[in-house]
C-alpha cells in the first residue's frame, strides 16, 4: 500500500481521537491496578499493557502534531486518578476487565483497519488488532488456569438439521415462546458479563458507604 495522500481522512482521524481518550483512561485504570494487584501473572500482564498503552498514546499524539491538530483533552494520573488510593478491585476483577477490554479492542480495530487508507495508520491498527488478540489469549488462558472463568452455556446436539417453519419464530413479547437461539445466548451472556463487571464497582461503593 503506497502513501498516496498525507491528510488523515475522517474515519482515521475520528478513530485516533477516540482512541486517545480511551487509551488515556485505560492507562489510569491500569496504573491503579498495578499498585494493588497481588497475583504475579496478572501483574506481569498489567505492566505489559501499561507499556503498550503508552506507546499507542505517543503514536497518536505524533500523528496529531504532524498535521497541527489540537491534542484532545484526555485523562491523566495527576488529575483523574489517585493510583495510591485504597484497593478497589480484586485480581479476578482486573483480569476480567482486561478480557472484556480485549473483546472491545478486537471489534473496534477490525473496523478501523477496514477504513484506514494511509499506510502508517493501517499498520498501526493491524498491530493493535493483533495485540488485542494476544491479550485475549493471555487473559482467557490464565482465567481458565486459575478457575475463575465463567463459561457460556453449552447447546444440546440436535438429532438432525431443522428449519424455521412458522412466522411466530419472530414473535416478540406476545404469543407462543420459543427457546433462545445460540446467537441470542451468545449476546445475552456477553451483556450479562459486561453488566456484572460494571455493577461490581457499585456493589463495592455501596458496601463501603461511598455512594
Amino acid at each position: 500500500m503506497s502513501n498516496t495522500h498525507v491528510k488523515l481522512i475522517a474515519p482515521e482521524l475520528s478513530q485516533l481521537w477516540t482512541d486517545y481518550l480511551s487509551d488515556t483512561l485505560i492507562s489510569c485504570f491500569l496504573k491503579h491496578f498495578e499498585q494493588h494487584v497481588q497475583d504475579g501473572q496478572i501483574s506481569s500482564i498489567i505492566r505489559s499493557r501499561i507499556e503498550v498503552t503508552e506507546q499507542h498514546i505517543t503514536f497518536i499524539k505524533d500523528q496529531f502534531d504532524a498535521i497541527g491538530y489540537p491534542i484532545p483533552v484526555g485523562f491523566n494520573e495527576n488529575e483523574d486518578v489517585d493510583v495510591k488510593a485504597d484497593r478497589l478491585f480484586t485480581d479476578h476483577y482486573m483480569i476480567e476487565f482486561l478480557r472484556q477490554l480485549s473483546h472491545i479492542f478486537m471489534q473496534t480495530y477490525s473496523t478501523a483497519v477496514g477504513f484506514a487508507t494511509r499506510p502508517d495508520i493501517y499498520q498501526f491498527y493491524v498491530g493493535r488488532m493483533q495485540d488485542a488478540q494476544q491479550l485475549n489469549e493471555q487473559v482467557t488462558s490464565l482465567s481458565i488456569e486459575q478457575g475463575v472463568m465463567t463459561l457460556p452455556p453449552a447447546l444440546p446436539i440436535p438429532h438432525k438439521p431443522d428449519f424455521v417453519k412458522k412466522k411466530n419464530f419472530l414473535t416478540g413479547w406476545f404469543g407462543q415462546r420459543r427457546p433462545v437461539t445460540g446467537m441470542e445466548i451468545t449476546f445475552l451472556f456477553s451483556n450479562i458479563q459486561r453488566n456484572a463487571l460494571g455493577g461490581s464497582d457499585n456493589d463495592w461503593l455501596r458496601s463501603n458507604n461511598r455512594i
